[in-house]
């Protein structure tokens, strides 16, 4: 743990506490009173609006979390490898047979139906 790794770490959180705190207060005021408008008085761009909000809304939340969760991480000592950006970037296709390597065991799974 060095004091340079605490200081990308108190970084990283403070930015994650921002996506909070946006998607919170900006995002979510206007989507929360399109959401309380009774169903006659909604328009397609309200439906819109109330659609894309809550989109962001959700992005920002789990990106958030995720940004204060790596910050406070590298507050301790620990660093997390970037490895969606690593395999985006591979030219090699040893790299992507490895990384889609579960997607397609899961794809290949029985789906049965439950018995009750």
């Amino acid at each position: 743990m060095t004091l340079d790794g605490f200081a990308l770490g108190v970084r990283r959180f403070v930015i994650g506490l921002a996506k909070k705190m946006l998607s919170r207060n900006v995002v979510a005021v206007p989507v929360d009173a399109i959401f309380a408008m009774p169903a006659a008085q909604l328009s397609t761009g309200h439906a819109w609006l109330a659609i894309v909000g809550y989109t962001l809304q959700i992005y920002f939340d789990f990106s958030g979390y995720s940004d204060m969760a790596i910050g406070l991480g590298r507050m301790f000592g620990s660093a997390f490898r970037r490895t969606s950006i690593i395999l985006r970037r591979s030219q090699h296709p040893g790299v992507w047979r490895r990384g889609t390597f579960r997607s397609r065991m899961v794809s290949r799974l029985p789906v049965r139906a439950a018995r009750r």
